[in-house]
């Protein structure tokens, strides 16, 4: 009875401290693509080559972190610059946005802010325009 105790203890210890260092490296992920995000080269294997972790687990931890894959995560995390850019910056030319934004393709920011938002970037941002007029 008592080696189970102290085996379940040590078992509980063990999960903990790998918990813990899933943590950090989901932590340190995160820091670094908010850093990078505006890099049009930032993927999985830079991230986890820079982090010192295979791509394989990282990418594990950031689905069981965030509940998406990373390289969503990423595509997500531009976007919301993207539109943060086209809100407050509106004589910004959408070229320009799409590369503060991490996308040196046009055609490939059009089509992920498209997939995310439901819009291109140009009637996203004539429809916020339109509301922030209405208001």
């Amino acid at each position: 009875k008592g080696f189970i105790k102290t085996y379940g203890i040590h078992a509980m210890e063990l999960f903990d401290s790998e918990k813990e260092e899933k943590s950090e490296i989901y932590e340190k992920a995160i820091s670094y693509i908010n850093e990078h995000y505006t890099e049009s080269d930032l993927n999985v294997a830079r991230v986890s080559e820079n982090i010192g972790v295979t791509a394989i687990y990282l990418a594990y931890i950031v689905k069981q972190n965030s509940g998406v894959k990373l390289s969503e995560y990423i595509a997500k995390l531009r976007i919301d610059k993207a539109k943060n850019l086209l809100d407050n910056a509106p004589e910004m030319k959408v070229e320009d946005v799409a590369k503060m934004s991490g996308f040196w393709q046009n055609r490939t920011f059009y089509n992920t802010f498209k997939k995310y938002t439901g819009l291109t970037p140009t009637q996203y941002r004539i429809l916020k325009n339109n509301n922030e007029n209405q208001q």
